[in-house]
């Protein structure tokens, strides 16, 4: 085998390593459209529900907020998502407190980085899955602010 033979085949090689790193690369973005964000397992019923409601995409993940590139759905509060927790310490969501409890809390952010947040988020899981039911009823995300109490 040549000198020739060998850079060739490293060139080759190295070109196909970068390209399945950029297909692997590109599945992680979160890409365009809406798309309902979770990330602890208990929230999952809550996302699904509201994915089932108004489309898009279910997400399970940390998805940086200072690079969205899509509307946006968070469920689960500060304490659970760390997509919330970053939203809610800067104040663009509220910190979700024991207050909260039996009540189905939906917080819409008309603009955010020029793309559209909800945060679908209460004391309990339990009361998150309240929240996602009122967008199942309500047939979709509100363009305003929802604190009702439930139970």
């Amino acid at each position: 085998m040549k000198a020739t033979d060998l850079i060739i085949t490293a060139v080759g090689l190295g070109a196909i390593g970068f390209g399945i790193y950029y297909i692997w690369k590109k599945k992680k973005e979160v890409g365009e459209g809406l798309v309902i964000q979770y990330w602890g397992d208990g929230d999952k019923p809550a996302a699904e529900l509201i994915q089932k409601t108004v489309g898009g995409k279910l997400y399970k993940g940390f998805i940086d907020p200072y690079t969205l590139k899509t509307d946006l759905v968070i469920v689960g509060g500060q304490q659970i998502n760390p997509t919330y927790a970053i939203l809610e310490g800067i104040h663009v969501l509220p910190t979700i407190t024991e207050e909260d409890h039996c009540h189905r809390v939906i917080t819409f952010v008309p603009s955010w980085q020029g793309h559209r947040v909800w945060g679908v988020a209460s004391w309990f899981t339990e009361d998150t899955y309240a929240s996602a039911e009122w967008i199942a009823q309500h047939g979709g995300l509100p363009m305003q602010n929802v604190r009702e109490k439930y139970c």
